[in-house]
């Protein structure tokens, strides 16, 4: 869907989306006025070098997407994309699934409030970041949860973090201790449940 005035919305409720080749798009969605994304609990499979799962940019407003599985394989190959130069990002998935080098699981981009829910993302190659969400302006949330309830045991544990150079860093850690009083273990000793 490609609009330059209006709304580009995508309804893919009832299909299943399977590309294979490089600079493949699953699903892609420019609209200037916003952007919808709804991919019910269906799947999209890329595969390929830059081939993206779910691709939704806006430079005029908003971008919501709302995804079941994405997998996707190949280096610079992102499962879920959600890009909004001038308001809010909003990304929901069930499960993100990414293999190839630089390949995040989902990249959450916002001038205004940037917000990603997800059950389950993995992803496998080198600096391939679970979720990465920036927020200009606004706030940046992540919620992750388990639809089976087995991952949800009150606590967060951060174990590892990669500075900005690329090399192992004690910087998030010290950070996420400050957030959710966490113990010197990492383990958030403020209930999440």
């Amino acid at each position: 869907a490609y609009t330059l005035g209006g709304v580009a919305t995508v309804d893919n409720f009832d299909g299943h989306v399977e590309t294979d080749g490089d600079f493949a798009y699953g699903i892609y969605a420019y609209g200037f006025a916003g952007v919808n994304v709804g991919n019910g609990s269906n799947t999209v499979i890329t595969s390929g070098y830059s081939a993206v799962g779910i691709f939704g940019f806006s430079a005029g407003d908003y971008v919501f997407i709302d995804s079941g599985t994405v997998i996707t394989s190949g280096d610079n190959s992102p499962g879920i994309v959600g890009i909004s130069l001038a308001d809010y990002v909003e990304i929901h998935s069930d499960y993100v699934d990414t293999a190839g080098n630089n390949s995040d699981g989902i990249y959450a981009y916002a001038f205004g409030d940037a917000y990603v829910e997800s059950f389950s993302v993995d992803t496998l190659g080198d600096n391939s970041s679970g979720i990465e969400i920036y927020s200009f302006l606004g706030n940046a949330t992540v919620f992750c949860t388990d639809k089976t309830g087995t991952l949800t045991v009150g606590a967060l544990r951060l174990t590892d973090a990669i500075g900005p150079d690329g090399a192992p860093s004690s910087l998030p850690l010290a950070w996420a201790r400050h957030c959710v009083d966490a113990d010197a273990q990492g383990v958030a000793t403020t209930p999440m449940d």
